[in-house]
């Protein structure tokens, strides 16, 4: 966590505030919600867990060529 003493102190970048700004219009034009960061540090555990769940079922489209079957392609 950031102190509160040296937050004056950094400096944004212009093109991370555009980014900001533009969240700022969206959130209250309600095109853009919010949410709590234990709510969203669940959310993004939840969704990281599906993927490797779903990453170790589903065989990989493009899987690596085994040494003994793998052939030169002249």
């Amino acid at each position: 966590m950031l102190c509160r003493e040296t937050q004056d102190a950094l400096e944004v970048p212009a093109w991370h505030k555009e980014v900001l700004d533009q969240r700022i219009v969206r959130i209250a034009n309600g095109k853009e919600t919010t949410s709590l960061w234990e709510e969203a540090k669940k959310r993004i555990r939840e969704q990281a867990d599906a993927a490797d769940a779903l990453a170790h079922r589903v065989p990989s489209a493009f899987p690596s060529p085994s040494p003994t079957t793998s052939k030169a392609i002249i």
